[in-house]
């Protein structure tokens, strides 16, 4: 399966290397040398685990040395942060409302924006993560922050679509964060706990069609302006 997540540009190792000059490297080149430590870090965390990766497997598997690793993220213990961040971040611009849904009529940008949102959050590449997650998160509260941080920003920006879609009748009478904190655990929190399970619902397109499709029309009620 495609890794829907990788989609920053990143160059292979040989090319970065190719491309530095002598003297200090430049921004770019810092930038795109940490993206393909982080990479190299998600997939070694993955295969190995926490307590079974190094930091020389890691620099291995991003063409560089253990000094430059740790030069640049200090230990592995901030490296796994480090990771879920970018990764989270990484969901976060993949789900994030696109100008074209944020054209249609509120309600249909709304479901849009909830359906792109469970087709993004069942991926390997967002079971990969929150995997590692799940895993690390009693011994780094970091990474607690990290996603709650981010769950709340989803939830507001849901919740601002809700305010919007209220102003033509739809779920009329209810916070509007009420409503997002559903809409997440519907299109986010049950999915994708129930795909690391393997639940083979959510890995078969019509199957996941049919759980959105039902899920919405819940949400929405009988409201007419919803629909």
């Amino acid at each position: 399966m495609a890794d829907d997540m990788d989609q920053a540009p990143s160059p292979s190792p040989t090319r970065l290397k190719a491309d530095r000059r002598a003297g200090r490297p430049t921004t770019e080149e810092t930038t795109r040398l940490n993206e393909e430590i982080l990479k190299a870090a998600f997939a070694v965390f993955l295969r190995e685990g926490f307590g079974g990766a190094s930091i020389e497997q890691i620099a291995q598997e991003s063409g560089t040395t253990r000094r430059t690793v740790l030069s640049r993220f200090g230990s592995k213990e901030n490296l796994l942060v480090a990771v879920v961040e970018m990764r989270v971040w990484l969901f976060s611009q993949l789900i994030a409302p696109t100008e074209a849904q944020l054209a249609m009529p509120p309600m249909l940008a709304l479901k849009e924006t909830c359906r792109t949102i469970l087709n993004a959050v069942v991926t390997e590449d967002s079971v990969k993560l929150y995997l590692i997650g799940t895993g690390n998160v009693a011994n780094f509260p970091a990474i607690t922050e990290v996603s709650l941080r981010e769950n709340d920003r989803w939830a507001a920006n849901l919740a601002a679509m809700v305010a919007r879609a209220q102003r033509t009748g739809a779920f009329a009478g209810h916070d509007p964060a009420m409503v997002a904190t559903g809409m997440i655990g519907a299109f986010i929190s049950n999915p994708i706990n129930r795909t690391v399970l393997g639940d083979p619902q959510f890995r078969d397109p019509v199957a996941l069609n049919r759980y959105f499709e039902g899920l919405w029309s819940f949400l929405v009620g009988g409201n007419d302006a919803a629909r």
